[in-house]
């Protein structure tokens, strides 16, 4: 297991309170051919504490999350790299194992991890269903190593092209303005939270309404004020976070040449269906799909919807 494991970096996030327990995790880890990674253990004296976590969550393959009673009410620093887990998350195919909160304690999900599946540490055989899914993704890993981002092919932008003149001006705007603002930062992915921030920005009249209702800080504000909505995407291959292009994918289905897809189609589906860091802060504000459905109805929308199996 050692050769087949060794490379494979787990981040234990955790409160400092929970530092025995976590101690324990990374030597069953560490035993079983995995290559844990501890901040009072990896961060050297002197070192950024700051960059140090940032680098190690980007470069991991697997973020565990420790959680126990103490940890849950625990606000600060913890809160601050699970929101960095999720950002990276949010990159990841759905059918990925990546996430995993792992429970030291009867202590409740937070609101932001509300759509993982736990595994209880603390009784017979949890770390034995912890290792089931890291070997489990780890299998897809070597098969499919730096595919985590879905691409739109090279050629001709095959999704976009397809898809473009279907889109209505709105989210045609929103998609470019996304782009723009991730081209500024020197990337190429459109990553969901660009685009809901760019759509918040833009304000499409067909979401008006909505932001009235929505918590202010539910949706953030990335997006500078002198980045252009021109479109320039057509003419390169940007990358999508798998959020965006399933649901493209998924609602494209239900468009017609009398009826194109919206910024209103798109932002329901995503909050309904997706997941990461965007969906997840939703989440935390109470924005769950039941609430997005009633909201949807309270407003007479009609809106695109995927088929679900």
């Amino acid at each position: 297991m050692e050769n087949e494991f060794q490379t494979k970096k787990v981040f234990l996030c955790h409160a400092k309170e929970d530092v025995d327990n976590v101690k324990k995790l990374y030597e069953k880890l560490k035993k079983n051919g995995f290559s844990p990674w501890l901040d009072e253990i990896d961060i050297l004296p002197g070192q950024n504490w700051n960059y140090e976590i940032q680098k190690a969550i980007n470069s991991s393959d697997f973020i565990i999350i420790c959680l126990s009673e103490i940890s849950v009410d625990k606000i600060g620093y913890v809160n601050k790299e699970i929101k960095w887990a999720l950002e990276r998350q949010d990159e990841m195919p759905h059918s990925s194992i990546f996430l995993i909160p792992v429970k030291f304690d009867e202590c409740e999900l937070p609101d932001l991890l509300s759509t993982f599946q736990s595994v209880n540490f603390f009784i017979k055989g949890g770390f034995d269903r912890l290792l089931k899914s890291l070997e489990h993704q780890t299998g897809k890993i070597s098969t499919k190593k730096n595919k985590n981002i879905a691409k739109v092919p090279s050629s001709g932008n095959e999704l976009l092209n397809t898809l473009w003149n279907s889109f209505d001006e709105d989210l045609q705007d929103a998609i470019s303005l996304a782009y723009n603002h991730s081209k500024r930062k020197g990337k190429n992915i459109i990553k969901t939270k660009y685009l809901f921030s760019a759509i918040k920005k833009l304000k499409p009249s067909v979401l008006n309404v909505l932001f009235t209702i929505l918590p202010e800080e539910s949706i953030q504000n990335d997006i500078e004020e002198n980045i252009s909505k021109e479109n320039i995407l057509l003419k390169e291959s940007p990358l999508f976070s798998n959020c965006i292009e399933e649901s493209l994918k998924k609602v494209s289905k239900k468009a017609n040449p009398y009826r194109k897809i919206s910024t209103r189609d798109v932002f329901i589906d995503i909050s309904k269906f997706g997941k990461g860091g965007s969906v997840s802060r939703l989440r935390s504000y109470g924005i769950n799909p039941d609430k997005i459905d009633q909201i949807v109805n309270q407003l007479g929308w009609e809106v695109l919807k995927r088929d679900i199996s």
